[in-house]
């Protein structure tokens, strides 16, 4: 939806638009939820140190993309994720 809402929007060019959910999620949530709704129960997750310069905790904000482009999420997290594992599968040979 966000292509077809910047298509209806003027060109905007060289502009960093930032694009987030409707909910905060953590990396490690994230990659469990992968793990699940992919079926891969068996894949590790790892963890390691950070790097330097690694940001501890950071929060997108949607204000810039509902301004410029007039998007706003509709869908959580999860339900994009069961699209999308959906799509790959259905695209994989």
């Amino acid at each position: 939806k966000l292509l077809k809402t910047k298509e209806k929007k003027k060109v905007i060019r060289h502009e960093i638009i930032n694009v987030s959910g409707l909910d905060l999620i953590r990396i490690l949530d994230v990659a469990t939820k992968i793990n699940q709704a992919a079926s891969s129960e068996g894949s590790k997750i790892i963890h390691v140190d950070p790097r330097v310069g690694d940001v501890r905790h950071s929060i997108g904000s949607m204000d810039k993309a509902r301004s410029v482009l007039g998007f706003t999420p509709e869908m959580p997290f999860e339900t994009g994720l069961e699209h999308t594992i959906s799509w790959y599968r259905s695209h994989m040979q």
